[in-house]
């Protein structure tokens, strides 16, 4: 669908408050978890999940990124060049304030894009021929990020035990 210019920058403000808001969901959720405070933590993740869904509905009924394989291929291209040059000067800034958390974390972000960048070649390959990719399993590791597709007993990244990883 061809929209305006006007409501397309409103409909891209829009999910990207809507996105900063679940990933500040998500953080609040966690922390009320581990503090013990489960319901809450719950319907955070509810309200989360609410405004997902809202994107998604948004996205469906304005018949948004129906676009080739190809496109959409190029746009998870961009975004990831985009984001490297943003990580690289988070990077130099945790170098020069000597931030070693924040500087692993941006390794983390770094490898983790890498990764998926070379997964994603392969599902838009698929996905072109209509066809479905085979995973053993599909987990991500909750302290550096990375999405693991192969049995492994450790992350490949950081050395996390399996134990931790989140299925999907």
């Amino acid at each position: 669908m061809q929209l305006g210019l006007n409501l397309n920058s409103l409909i891209e403000e829009l999910v990207f408050n809507f996105s900063k808001f679940i990933m500040m969901l998500h953080y609040l959720s966690e922390r009320f978890e581990r503090a013990g405070l489960k319901n809450i933590s719950r319907f955070m993740k509810a309200v989360a999940y609410s405004r997902q869904t809202l994107i998604m509905k948004l996205y469906r009924n304005l018949k948004l990124n129906e676009d080739s394989y190809d496109v959409i291929k190029a746009n998870f291209d961009s975004y990831y060049r985009e984001n490297n040059k943003i990580v690289e000067s988070i990077k130099e800034f945790a170098n020069k304030e000597n931030l070693p958390g924040l500087n692993q974390t941006m390794y983390f972000a770094q490898e983790t894009s890498k990764n998926e960048q070379l997964e994603l070649d392969k599902i838009f390959s698929f996905a072109q021929n209509m066809k479905d990719t085979v995973y053993k399993q599909i987990v991500v590791c909750p302290l550096c990020g990375l999405v693991i597709t192969d049995e492994v007993e450790r992350c490949p990244l950081c050395g996390a035990n399996k134990a931790i990883f989140k299925a999907f």
